[in-house]
């Protein structure tokens, strides 16, 4: 009996370092497996590996217009609160502040961490929506609908409404 016990605990602890590896949307974060960051001597994997750790905790959270905490949080306030604790970056409060800083991105070039930007109102003539990429044609956003989320790219609503991205940090 106790050898069963003790094969057990080994399978168990086997099983619980792999689930313990960090991952999202079922790809790794950071190190040589996370094809975004591999080769890119910009990012490094302790930085993506700080955004994704707070991404992470506020996976879920309801919408709420100006909120910026794990009771309810808008767009910008989930950007803003990401990067002021991740990599104690500040890049303001409102969409319209964070779309001011950083360098052009284009689209083809998107790495974790770089924020993409949307028009709901049809002009793209103002940016109204921010989300973090976190590769594969994903980014992370607090959905008005269903709160701290990822979506693809490519789906419609955001492949019309897109606006551009930008890169925050070297």
């Amino acid at each position: 009996m106790s050898s069963y016990l003790y094969a057990l605990c080994i399978i168990l602890s086997m099983l619980f370092s792999i689930s313990c590896r960090p991952m999202y949307n079922n790809q790794p974060v950071g190190g040589r497996n996370d094809r975004s960051l591999r080769n890119d001597p910009i990012y490094t994997d302790k930085v993506a590996y700080q955004l994704y750790q707070v991404i992470d905790e506020f996976m879920g959270v309801p919408y709420k217009k100006g909120g910026s905490s794990a009771m309810g949080m808008d767009c910008s306030g989930f950007v803003h609160v990401v990067f002021d604790k991740s990599i104690n970056l500040d890049l303001g409060r409102t969409t319209s502040e964070q779309f001011k800083l950083g360098q052009e991105v284009k689209k083809r070039d998107l790495k974790y961490g770089d924020l993409v930007f949307f028009d709901f109102t049809g002009e793209k003539k103002k940016v109204t929506h921010v989300g973090i990429y976190v590769g594969n044609s994903q980014f992370v956003h607090a959905s008005t609908t269903r709160g701290v989320v990822t979506d693809r790219l490519d789906q419609t609503e955001y492949l019309q409404s897109y606006v551009g991205a930008k890169r925050v940090y070297p």
